[in-house]
């Protein structure tokens, strides 16, 4: 009788909780679907500040419609009784006078509690995701940050609501999950206020540390090790891009972190991940065979590559996100409804798995560029005349802060190069009347204008150089990158490549600038 007497009290604890709910101007909170530590964060920090709103603590309650992966899971093992987490059941949506979705804008994000969207008579909408469109009627908050942690926890700075460590801790959470600990390009100021505030409230990096680790199921590895085997990898445009299927026999919670990890121990650059079931109604589960196929599409990319925006090709299945990390969900036998007419035409998930890959690729992934497109013309460079001496080289190297200066005949010979160092050393050792080929040096690493610049980069890291002149040589000559050329025959230098122009390349700043000592191209010649 234990079970059944154990049964009747939690039965009349959920009745208990229903009517202290109409008593009170009583809200809900709603993660999305499988929920990670960003929705569930914003959830349990917009409950706290409602409840100051309202001078009324616990009228607002985190309700999660359909779990949460793994890792969350872990985590509220052992802290759930520090949040004001409901199940669905003890809620009655028509009590609801308030009800906000956080981390999604679309109906289907939300489960079976989309219905309760129908009957609430206040609706707000809380989301970082500002290239998608919603299917849901509401006040709209949504701007670009990192994280929609990061919202939440303005709002709870601005009205100086207090929180615990352990919110603190789940905030912080949040704001790390979704911004990489703060390294993804999509990353902002407000996130690292944000952080930082929850820092201050006492979150606790211990727990940070640990809860921010992958820690991967026992089914979530399975389906890694599926995947290694089903993965199909092609390279265009030095991109590594990799897509597999792996089938499993029910819902996988968690499918995002395996893709980050089979996308990690693959080294690729772009990863396309299906991972699908049979999804059997209850009608339907003792007929072998029956139902249909559920696919989440789970599609990632890294941070520095630029250009790929894997949330604007998936937004052609109804999904979306980042663009370097997105996802969509859908039914294979619905598949001809999606607005992409090419995706919607595909017959299989590989053959859809494909269709996304070649998207990337054609539309999204530029030509490599070659040392023409990105090198400073000769007809832009400084640049000293052969019969120059060691004193006249220097005070043109010093007065554009250069530290290599090409040596070039009239008609554009490439003679050799001079440093900032070697000159230096001729002056102190009394040596600055000589002539400058005296200390030039002719054996120099050297590029056709067709030579990559990912290329150069590796040259650039591999032999310790910070400049490499473009040279044209006899016809047909080509110079192997890597490899030493005595300037024997003069080649026609063309132009002038340094790491400054490849660091520029990857825009990782908004201005690199022109003047710095690794530059000798900033200037023209008088």
């Amino acid at each position: 009788h234990k079970p059944k007497k154990e049964k009747a009290l939690k039965m009349a604890a959920a009745e208990k909780e229903r009517e202290r709910c109409r008593d009170l101007n009583f809200g809900a909170v709603l993660t999305h679907c499988t929920a990670d530590f960003d929705s569930l964060a914003a959830a349990v920090g917009l409950a706290r500040w409602r409840d100051h709103q309202e001078s009324s603590p616990g009228c607002t309650a985190v309700v999660m419609p359909q779990g949460a992966n793994p890792t969350v899971q872990h985590f509220l093992a052992l802290h759930k009784n520090f949040y004001p987490i409901q199940p669905r059941r003890n809620i009655e949506p028509q009590n609801l006078n308030f009800l906000a979705v956080v981390d999604g804008q679309r109906r289907d994000r939300f489960g079976s509690c989309a219905e309760w969207l129908d009957v609430c008579p206040k609706v707000e909408i809380y989301d970082h995701h500002v290239d998608q469109t919603s299917d849901i009627a509401g006040k709209q908050i949504i701007q670009p940050v990192g994280s929609v942690t990061t919202l939440i926890v303005e709002m709870l700075m601005k009205d100086d609501v207090k929180v615990s460590d352990k919110d603190a801790t789940l905030l912080a959470l949040g704001i790390h999950s979704d911004t990489g600990s703060l390294v993804y390009e999509c990353t902002t100021e407000r996130d690292v206020q944000a952080l930082a505030y929850c820092l201050r409230m006492g979150a606790s990096q211990k727990a940070i540390m640990q809860f921010s680790r992958v820690q991967l199921a026992v089914e979530q590895r399975v389906a890694l090790n599926e995947g290694l085997l089903r993965l199909e990898v092609r390279e265009f445009q030095r991109v590594r891009l990799g897509c597999a299927h792996v089938k499993v026999k029910e819902y996988l919670p968690g499918a995002a972190t395996v893709a980050r990890e089979l996308m990690e121990v693959s080294n690729l650059n772009v990863l396309v991940l299906a991972v699908s079931y049979l999804h059997a109604g209850k009608k339907k589960a003792s007929v072998p065979g029956a139902g249909y196929q559920h696919v989440s599409l789970i599609g990632r990319a890294c941070v520095e590559l630029e250009g790929v925006n894997l949330s604007s090709v998936l937004q052609g299945l109804n999904g979306g996100g980042h663009p370097k990390a997105a996802a969509t969900t859908f039914r294979m036998d619905k598949l001809h409804l999606m607005p992409d007419e090419e995706f919607n035409r595909c017959e299989s998930v590989e053959e859809l798995l494909s269709g996304v890959v070649e998207r990337v690729c054609q539309t999204q992934i530029p030509p490599v560029k070659v040392a023409a497109e990105v090198m400073t013309e000769y007809k832009h460079l400084v640049v000293a005349d052969p019969t120059f001496t060691v004193d006249q080289a220097l005070e043109v190297i010093r007065r554009y802060e250069f530290r290599t200066l090409p040596v070039v005949g009239p008609n554009g010979e490439l003679f050799g190069l001079v440093s900032l160092a070697d000159l230096e050393r001729e002056q102190m050792n009394g040596l600055g009347g000589r002539p400058i080929t005296s200390s030039m040096q002719r054996e120099l690493y050297l590029a056709n204008p067709i030579a990559s610049v990912p290329d150069i980069e590796d040259l650039f890291v591999d032999k310790a150089v910070g400049s490499l002149p473009i040279v044209q040589g006899d016809p047909g000559q080509k110079f192997i990158l890597g490899d030493r050329y005595p300037l024997k025959n003069t080649p026609r230098l063309l132009g002038f490549i340094t790491r400054t122009d490849v660091l520029r390349e990857h825009a990782f700043y908004k201005n690199v600038g022109h003047g710095s000592s690794d530059v000798s191209f900033s200037f023209f010649s008088s």
